[in-house]
């Protein structure tokens, strides 16, 4: 098993549970799927279980919101596992090759994914309330997706 591609989805890092909360805010609003992505190497720092507080919380708030949670761990393996031993779906882990080899088979076998990219964030606007920049910001980043093709 090798790495994933990071996730797709728009993307917000959530330092917060009011940050978290007003992407998923906006993410119910536009009717569109977000990813909250940790601080860099939050799963070190912070700790796996922060993070899945914090967006457990967001989600019990915004109950309509669809979205995926991604913790960064850094090259530290045993937060990775942590990580996915708290049922964290997506974790970032840039480590030795055969250790990310190991990190990615257990995640596949629960169902997780392993990837060594955090994904490409959005930056909320700054100078209005926080619900609006990232509403804001959501909106410009779906404005600007490609097109897909549809026949007629």
């Amino acid at each position: 098993m090798s790495r994933q591609d990071p996730p797709e989805h728009p993307a917000f890092v959530v330092h917060e549970l009011s940050e978290a909360i007003a992407a998923l805010r906006a993410a119910a609003a536009l009717d569109t799927p977000v990813t909250l992505v940790s601080p860099p190497a939050a799963g070190v720092v912070q700790g796996a279980l922060w993070f899945q507080t914090l967006v457990g919380r967001a989600a019990a708030e915004v109950p309509r919101a669809r979205f995926q949670a991604t913790i960064d761990c850094g090259d530290h393996a045993g937060r990775a596992l942590e990580s996915l031993s708290l049922g964290l779906e997506w974790v970032v882990f840039r480590g030795p090759e055969e250790v990310e080899r190991k990190i990615a088979a257990i995640a596949e076998a629960q169902g997780a994914r392993l990837t060594g990219e955090r994904p490409r964030t959005i930056l909320p606007s700054h100078g209005t309330d926080l619900a609006t920049s990232f509403k804001d910001a959501l909106a410009a980043a779906i404005a600007k997706r490609p097109k897909s093709n549809e026949s007629s």
